[in-house]
């Protein structure tokens, strides 16, 4: 358990340098984003794979949209169960949800797998749309 903290601490250094900083407490996340009047996107990783494809984040041209509204969270799907109920039944590693910070409902359909900085911008915006 201690060695996932530390390997996932390492593996998101630079996404912390590049100013997205992900959170790994879910609840104080959320009831970050519903003060600050933002969203939440969720990162569910298991293995270190996972975690890997977290450079994604590091050059997104959209990562002023993702900072401006909203808040960050990485969870490994089995080191706790302090998210959604929906979650649970994640079978697709890693996934992104992008969460409504009112009511915890899913503002865009999940994106699952390996996708490119492209595809996920395009995600984050269609989420966006959702809650205007």
């Amino acid at each position: 358990m201690v060695f996932r903290f530390v390997l996932t601490i390492l593996y998101c250094l630079p996404l912390f340098a590049g100013g997205i900083g992900f959170s790994s407490d879910y609840k104080a996340s959320l009831k970050r984003a519903k003060s600050e009047h933002k969203e939440l996107l969720l990162y569910l990783y298991k293995d270190k794979t996972s975690i890997k494809f977290l450079k994604i984040f590091k050059h997104l041209k959209c990562s002023n949209t993702l900072k401006k509204h909203f808040i960050a969270v990485i969870k490994n799907f089995d080191a706790d169960n302090s998210y959604p109920v929906e979650m649970f039944y994640t079978r697709s590693f890693p996934t992104i949800f992008f969460i409504s910070s009112k009511d915890e409902t899913l503002l865009a359909s999940p994106l699952r797998g390996y996708i490119s900085s492209s595809e996920f911008c395009l995600k984050l915006k269609e989420s966006l749309k959702s809650f205007r």
